[in-house]
C-alpha cells in the first residue's frame, strides 16, 4: 500500500504578502486550502497515511489538519532548516517514514481526483506524472525526456520539443524505487546540491521509471500570483 508524501515545508517567497501570514499549503482557492483538496484526493485514492513535512508555520498546518483526515492517518516531520535548504532536506527529514512505496507530492499543487486514481491502478510501478498538453508547459516547470518508453531525465533545461511532458509534481516510487530515491538523495546531499531532482536522475539510471500522462485532467501548480489567479479561475472545472 502506498503512501503519501507531501512536502510543505517552504515558505513560498513568491506569494508574498499572501505567504508573510500562512504558509503556501493553506491558501483558500474556492471553499478549501490547498492542502485540503490534496488530503480529500489521496484519502478518496484508497491512500491510509499521508506524511506531511512541515517546517514554515509549522503550527498552522497541524492544528489545521489534526492527526487524522477523512480517516486517513496523518504524520509529521519538520524539516528545521526549511529557510536554508530545498525540498531534497525535506524528504530526508522523512525516510524513517518511507519504507515501501509512496506517492510524492508538491504541496502547492490542485489536481482532479481521477489523477491518483489512475496512477494508483496503472501497472507502472515508478513513474513521473506528467501532463502532454503543450499549454501546459512553462519555462521554470520539470520536462522528460524518454528513450524507449523509459524516463532517461527530468529538468528545466530540456528542449520542449524533445520533452514528453511536464511534471508538475507528483511522482510514484516502488519500495525499490524507493530504496534508491533515498539513499541516493543521501549521498548526494550538500550545501549546493538541496533538491530532489540530483538524487532522482540518479536513480533513473538505477531502476526502470516510465510515465503516467494525466493531459485529460485539469491541474494548477501555484507558484506565484499568476498561478494563484489562474487556480482561482479553474477550481471549479478541477473539482468537478
Amino acid at each position: 500500500m502506498h503512501k503519501a508524501l507531501i512536502l510543505a515545508a517552504g515558505k513560498g517567497v513568491r506569494l508574498l504578502p499572501i505567504t508573510t501570514e500562512i504558509p503556501k499549503c493553506l491558501i483558500k482557492i474556492g471553499d478549501k486550502t490547498i492542502l485540503e483538496y490534496l488530503l480529500e484526493n489521496f484519502s478518496s485514492a484508497g491512500i491510509k497515511e499521508a506524511v506531511i513535512v512541515v517546517g514554515y508555520k509549522k503550527e498552522l498546518i497541524i492544528n489545521k489538519i489534526g492527526n487524522s483526515f477523512n480517516g486517513m492517518k496523518i504524520t509529521y516531520c519538520e524539516n528545521k532548516n526549511f529557510d536554508k535548504y530545498n525540498v531534497g532536506t525535506s524528504i530526508l527529514c522523512a525516510k524513517e517514514h518511507l519504507n515501501g512505496p509512496f506517492i510524492q507530492s508538491h504541496a502547492d499543487i490542485i489536481f482532479h481526483s481521477d489523477v491518483l486514481k489512475k496512477v494508483l491502478s496503472s501497472e507502472k510501478e515508478n513513474a513521473i506524472i506528467i501532463n502532454s498538453d503543450p499549454s501546459a508547459f512553462v519555462e521554470d516547470g520539470n520536462r522528460v525526456i524518454l528513450e524507449d518508453n523509459r524516463v532517461v531525465t527530468i529538468n528545466k533545461e530540456a528542449p520542449k520539443e524533445k520533452s514528453e511532458g511536464r511534471a508538475f509534481g507528483l511522482y510514484k516510487f516502488s519500495e525499490k524505487a524507493a530504496k534508491s530515491y533515498l539513499n541516493n538523495l543521501k549521498n548526494i546531499f550538500n550545501e549546493e546540491n538541496t533538491s530532489f531532482e540530483p538524487a532522482l536522475r540518479k536513480t533513473l539510471k538505477e531502476v526502470d521509471f516510465h510515465v503516467i500522462d494525466t493531459k485529460e485532467f485539469p491541474f494548477a501548480e501555484i507558484d506565484d500570483d499568476n498561478d494563484l489567479r489562474d487556480a482561482h479561475e479553474k477550481i471549479k472545472q478541477i473539482i468537478n
